[in-house]
């Protein structure tokens, strides 16, 4: 069981109130959120993170987001940020992982969120075309599925089998996930 965690992004909330529910965490939570990439904020969970590689045991989770495998149309302001965690995690796993410090990436789908519901009046067409037939998962259903990957020591954690897809089979999928999505833009009535 890894001791420390440093996470972040949409369903913190919903993961942190169930790994401590189950028991995964014995002691603090550290956040970064994709806003303090690059900030003070980021330096001082950095100390932290030099803690652990000093005891040579802890963990860390960065919360990207399946936007942040493939760049969804309508998600410019929203994509770059989640690319940039999971770029993060890439470096960190590189740079301490040899050292006892457990790093991975969660890429959740879709959440059912007060945050998702308000992006839904907002989005537009072409955005809901190409999310449309995918189904949200519920914020328990997150935090169970980090909590199972966590346990499971995986590096890239998913919670459905397309974002797990795109993970795995990235620089393969990747061109059929833009042709479809593609599609889906090019159908959107225009009003």
């Amino acid at each position: 069981m890894k001791p420390k965690f440093l996470v972040g992004g949409a369903v913190i909330a919903a993961a942190l109130a169930y790994m401590i529910y189950a028991g995964v965490t014995q002691s603090a939570v550290y956040f970064v959120t994709p806003s303090e990439l690059g900030s003070a904020a980021v330096a001082g969970k950095a100390y932290r993170l030099g803690g652990m590689v000093e005891r040579g045991r802890g963990g860390i989770v960065g919360i990207s987001s399946a936007a942040g495998l493939v760049g969804v149309f309508g998600f410019g302001a929203y994509a770059p940020s989640k690319y940039a965690v999971r770029g993060l995690m890439d470096v960190l796993r590189a740079e301490v992982e040899a050292k006892g410090v457990y790093v991975a990436c969660a890429f959740p789908p879709d959440t059912l969120t007060p945050g998702f519901e308000t992006e839904n009046l907002i989005k537009p067409p072409e955005t809901a075309a190409v999310s449309g037939g995918i189904k949200p998962k519920l914020p328990e259903e997150i935090g169970a599925g980090l909590v199972r990957g966590i346990e499971k020591d995986r590096h890239v954690i998913t919670f459905d089998p397309q974002t797990a897809l795109l993970a795995h089979g990235g620089g393969l999928v990747a061109p059929i996930a833009y042709r479809l999505m593609d599609r889906e833009v090019r159908r959107t009535p225009h009003p």
